[in-house]
């Protein structure tokens, strides 16, 4: 499975959404906020899950976008070219060096393309104190914390970030080591 791991995890019964619902709470219980923005792709879709520790039986917002694998892929290179010549401009180049940069304003759009696109829940992201993001493709690559999700307001001003590829596998593996625990004790 190609970097589809949520989707198989989740479509296979292994990992319920009420699984992952169960670990965000242990987090309220603590006065924290932490949400779980999670990336799936299949069969020209990307669909995205918002999982976040709420009273409600769903407590999860979705959305899928019809995009081809390649125009994804490519759609983030251009996201971290945008952010990597954004950094190149500012360094100290040796004496008679010069660095040859693709144009930015399409960069620029790309950019504002994949923020709308890969954040759709801006209201509901912007009350957590933490957000997970699960990766597919090559998502994992982005830089989060830098994407808007107010007009002048990025991420990172909000709320700290991190990156779980595996989240699924360990929330299984934790489920599944707590049920042996559990067969032990009895």
């Amino acid at each position: 499975s190609y970097r589809w791991a949520a989707h198989s995890w989740m479509a296979t019964g292994k990992v319920k959404r009420r699984d992952v619902v169960d670990f965000l709470n242990q987090f309220k219980h603590n006065g924290l906020d932490v949400g779980i923005l999670m990336y799936t792709y299949v069969g020209d879709s990307l669909s995205i899950v918002l999982f976040q520790n709420t009273s409600r039986d769903m407590p999860t917002m979705e959305a899928k976008v019809g995009i081809s694998k390649q125009n994804l892929e490519s759609l983030m290179q251009n996201c971290n070219l945008y952010i990597s010549q954004n950094t190149a401009e500012n360094a100290i180049l040796p004496r008679g060096a010069s660095i040859e940069y693709q144009d930015r304003s399409a960069l620029g759009l790309d950019f504002k393309k994949a923020n709308k696109l890969l954040i759709p829940f801006k209201y509901s992201i912007s009350k957590f104190n933490h957000l997970i993001i699960v990766p597919t493709l090559n998502i994992s690559s982005l830089p989060f914390a830098a994407f808007n999700i107010k007009r002048e307001t990025k991420i990172i001003d909000l709320m700290s970030v991190s990156t779980h590829p595996v989240f699924l596998k360990y929330l299984f593996l934790t489920k599944k080591n707590t049920q042996k625990e559990d067969m032990l004790k009895t």
